[in-house]
């Protein structure tokens, strides 16, 4: 098991955090740090934030480096977790399959996009980083649009059941499970999910690997879904890599007392199920 620590390059503060991240890795807390950078698309055209990312993380890289310590990189987001943008992309956007909205998410299914994410992880290989890890916005159905039903994705559905179909029909076939159709439809819609996003883990891949094919890759899982992660983790890993997937345990925003109370209670439960 790998223990990160996620920080970020504040410059202003480069001695406090790198002897802190010092003192996590000599007491045990992390074994190494991961640096994060947003990689979500920005402008038109999109904005190179992994050449600006990388002025900063040098700086960090090479002063842990002469006390001994490695370091790594989160690419904290690449879809795009949803927020508003202060500029928007110039790539398909994610369109939800639950009202035909769209989100500030880009389309996995999009070359253009693709080729960006390549040239991206290629700038990101290039720091040398010990790892590079993609986190959990890297997804589609584990949304409050239940997936993405843009045009690209609607025309591979289609090609898929070899007949049209709308987002709306699609929407109600697979909310009704008395329809016939059902299981057909909802087998064709996770491939296009799962096939947009592996598409665009190899994209990522071969932007690490025509740096350097050792750098190791890491998937972050999604949600208790995980949404394709072992075949994403092993795309990210990397020829000759292990397969490493950061499992979801983060409690960010514990809600009192009772809350936790209630956490511990079904971690013993499930621990019981276990044993017996």
């Amino acid at each position: 098991m790998f223990l990160y620590s996620v920080m970020a390059l504040n410059t202003d503060h480069i001695d406090e955090i790198c002897n802190d991240v010092k003192r996590q890795c000599e007491e045990g807390i992390a074994t190494m740090p991961l640096f994060f950078v947003k990689l979500v698309p920005e402008g038109i055209p999109a904005i190179d934030k992994a050449s600006i990312f990388a002025k900063k993380y040098v700086l960090f890289r090479d002063k842990l480096a002469k006390m001994g310590l490695k370091c790594g990189i989160l690419a904290q987001c690449t879809l795009g977790h949803g927020y508003a943008l202060d500029q928007m992309f110039g790539f398909t956007q994610y369109v939800n399959l639950k009202d035909g909205e769209k989100c500030f998410v880009a389309c996995p299914y999009d070359e253009d996009f693709r080729a960006y994410l390549k040239y991206q992880f290629s700038i990101l290989a290039s720091l040398k980083p010990e790892v590079i890890m993609v986190d959990d916005d890297f997804r589609l159905m584990y949304r409050p649009g239940k997936g993405c039903a843009c045009h690209l994705h609607m025309q591979r559905l289609n090609t898929i059941l070899k007949r049209p179909v709308t987002r709306e029909e699609l929407f109600n076939i697979l909310k009704d499970n008395n329809n016939p159709e059902r299981v057909e439809y909802t087998n064709a819609y996770l491939e296009t999910q799962r096939e947009s996003l592996v598409g665009a883990a190899k994209a990522i891949r071969e932007g690490i690997d025509a740096v350097d094919p050792s750098i190791q890759g890491i998937n972050c899982t999604v949600g208790h879904t995980t949404e394709f992660g072992a075949e994403i983790a092993k795309t990210l890993a990397g020829k000759g890599n292990p397969i490493i997937a950061r499992i979801n345990n983060g409690n960010y925003c514990a809600q009192g007392a009772r809350y936790i109370s209630e956490v511990a209670y079904r971690c013993a439960q499930q621990t019981e199920v276990l044993k017996n």
